[in-house]
């Protein structure tokens, strides 16, 4: 089951990589009243939970070579992510991309088919 702001990174990842920034963006449009510390958990939660379910990768975006998937096994990465989110400046949030996962695609696919 997915909250819809996993939802939505879903259906963004069909058409291109999802900025952290970005998935942060979306989480202050869906939760209005939530401050900035509610804000962090639930961008950290909806990353780790589709990290965990095996849809999305994470990674950064390199000049030349693209998306590059982060080293170590992707049970390490909700970590890092939370990490950067509660000690690294907002504007570096930018710097952390989702990949939708073949399963990924396939989820999200199904989803906008209902």
């Amino acid at each position: 089951m997915t909250t819809e702001l996993e939802a939505w990174v879903l259906a963004e990842g069909l058409d291109d990589w999802v900025p952290l920034d970005s998935i942060e963006g979306r989480a202050r449009f869906l939760y209005p009243t939530a401050d900035n510390a509610e804000i962090e958990r639930t961008v950290v939660s909806a990353a780790s939970s589709l990290i965990g379910q095996g849809l999305v990768d994470a990674g950064s975006v390199r000049e030349h070579v693209g998306f590059a998937t982060w080293d170590g096994p992707p049970e390490s990465w909700p970590e890092r992510i939370r990490a950067e989110v509660q000690f690294g400046e907002i504007e570096r949030w930018g710097w952390i991309w989702l990949r939708l996962t073949p399963r990924g695609f396939e989820v999200a696919a199904a989803s906008l088919a209902k």
